[in-house]
């Protein structure tokens, strides 16, 4: 991938990286396409409403959704729609990253800079891996989700769609995190967590955390 047409779905803080870390990369990019209310409303150039991509995205153009870690559910949304227009998403893995051989990173995996991917990995649809993590053998990372910066997960782990790890995490071998989790800050997970639960602490603690 030397020279990408792209279009960003969102550009706020997350979309501006991306883009740099495209920079960094020596990835060019031709041509670029915004869907932002905000730029919209600078009248920045090449720029639309948010909503707009869903009739002037054009096919051949490779797609960014640059949403937060706020907006798993409605980025997971999008990505579906993008892949039934037919348009790819952008997969980007870092150059000062690693990933093992047979490990699998689907389409629209983001990957940040000093990373280590393990043999046996599966890194599912639209995940963002951020600085710095470590992910162990045979894990598995679901759609959508968003690994904040140096945590680490050891092998055998299944992290479901549309969790959110915060910085610092740990988790330990051979446990699973339900879909729709919210792991705070500095967490030391050493036993399943069911779906949708949101906590924080080392011992990890269920308390209803702001983001």
């Amino acid at each position: 991938m030397n020279t990408i047409k792209l279009a960003y779905i969102g550009y706020g803080v997350l979309g501006k990286q991306v883009e740099n870390l495209l920079k960094n990369a020596n990835i060019k990019v031709s041509e670029t396409l915004i869907f932002d209310d905000v730029q919209a409303q600078k009248s920045a150039d090449n720029s639309y409403k948010f909503d707009a991509y869903k009739s002037k995205l054009p096919h051949d153009y490779l797609v960014c959704i640059g949403l937060g870690y706020k907006y798993l559910a409605l980025k997971q949304e999008i990505q579906n729609h993008i892949k039934k227009q037919e348009n790819l998403l952008l997969t980007f893995v870092h150059p000062s990253s690693y990933v093992a051989s047979d490990a699998i990173i689907e389409q629209g995996v983001i990957i940040y800079p000093m990373c280590t991917i393990d043999a046996g990995v599966t890194i599912k649809s639209g995940a963002l891996i951020n600085n710095s993590v470590t992910i162990s053998h045979d894990t598995t990372i679901g759609e959508c989700c968003y690994i904040s910066p140096g945590v680490v997960i050891s092998g055998r782990v299944s992290i479901e769609e549309r969790t959110f790890i915060g910085t610092g995490s740990l988790i330990s071998n051979d446990v699973n995190i339900g879909a729709d989790s919210v792991i705070g800050i500095g967490s030391s997970i050493t036993k399943t967590v069911p779906a949708k639960t949101k906590g924080l602490g080392n011992p990890f603690l269920l308390k209803n955390i702001q983001l």
